[in-house]
């Protein structure tokens, strides 16, 4: 903290030094974010009314969210468009249901014969919802 030209306490350094661990998981989500075009990674990572991180869970489901939106929008090599192609098929196929549950979803995805592991439902309902505003 010297280093950069703000005093820091004793306080300040017990804080860091007993949630290490804390600060670099934030530090490593907040930098996978922004490459992921996220502005603000901090409405992600914060829960800023109880003032603490949000749990590990939420985050990562946000970071795949996010993977899944860069790979459709920007995808960079031939496997990121084959998978931008499924992706955006599924998000057809999925609109087409009457409806949404675990086995339906499962079903729509599996039409696209992926041949990347299962992905979580709830990734998947993440990413509907998102091209379903």
């Amino acid at each position: 903290m010297d280093i950069i030209g703000i005093p820091a306490d004793d306080d300040i350094y017990n804080l860091v030094s007993a949630n290490l661990k804390v600060f670099e998981d934030l530090h490593i989500n907040s930098v996978h974010l922004e490459k992921l075009g996220v502005i603000d990674a901090d409405i992600i990572l914060i829960d800023k009314v109880k003032a603490k991180p949000v749990d590990k869970r939420t985050v990562n489901r946000k970071i795949k969210l996010y993977q899944n939106i860069d790979t459709i929008e920007n995808p960079k090599t031939i496997t990121d468009k084959k998978n931008k192609a499924k992706l955006e098929l599924f998000i057809i196929e999925a609109k087409k249901l009457k409806t949404l549950n675990e086995k339906t979803v499962n079903v729509a995805w599996n039409k696209q014969r992926c041949n990347s592991k299962k992905p979580s439902y709830y990734n998947l309902i993440d990413l509907l919802n998102h091209y379903h505003k």
